[in-house]
């Protein structure tokens, strides 16, 4: 093969690498969710000992680097009432078939809101949250307690200092092996 040719070839290879690479590595918008809680009251109210309220609380926040735009949360009918935390523009709408949709038209990076509902009626099922780049991940959460910045900063630096006395060892070993051949 003449030095051209694998010049041709190799240049060929070289740019359909870097475009695949450029593809995958741009900024894009990644919308995750969770519940943070979802209760039933049951009211004292003596002439109907039935009467209940529903609460149910979701967050969706966008861990991409790029703005996720028009977000949907659909449930399989209306939910009740609900505000959005912080507030964000929101426009509501019905399908046909009888979904609620609850649209919020974009969400930067790193941001977050959470939708609080209640109801007198049981909450119904949520079938979705999505956006225009893709369908939310739901994530599962746990209370977590909060630790003190200094016990934060030990803890990280004795996680470094096992790091580096890991590391080596493991360099003193690998000289040991070669010593012997």
């Amino acid at each position: 093969m003449n030095d051209e040719l694998q010049r041709n070839i190799l240049t060929g290879v070289i740019s359909f690498a870097v475009g695949y690479l450029l593809k995958n590595i741009e900024p894009s918008a990644r919308l995750i969710w969770w519940s943070t809680h979802a209760f039933h009251y049951n009211l004292p109210n003596p002439p109907n000992p039935n009467v209940g309220i529903y609460t149910r609380s979701i967050t969706i926040q966008n861990i991409g680097r790029k703005i996720a735009e028009n977000i949907e949360v659909t449930h399989q009918s209306p939910a009740g009432f609900f505000k959005l935390e912080p507030a964000y523009n929101y426009t509501t709408a019905q399908t046909p078939t009888g979904e609620h949709i609850i649209n919020v038209p974009s969400l930067a990076p790193k941001n977050f809101f959470t939708v609080e509902f209640i109801s007198f009626q049981p909450m119904p099922a949520l079938l979705y949250v999505k956006s225009k780049e893709g369908m939310a991940q739901w994530v599962k959460i746990q209370p977590q307690r909060i630790w003190p910045r200094w016990y934060v900063i030990t803890l990280q630096a004795l996680i470094l200092v096992g790091l580096a006395f890991s590391v080596y060892w493991l360099i003193r070993a690998f000289n040991a092996i070669n010593a012997l051949f």
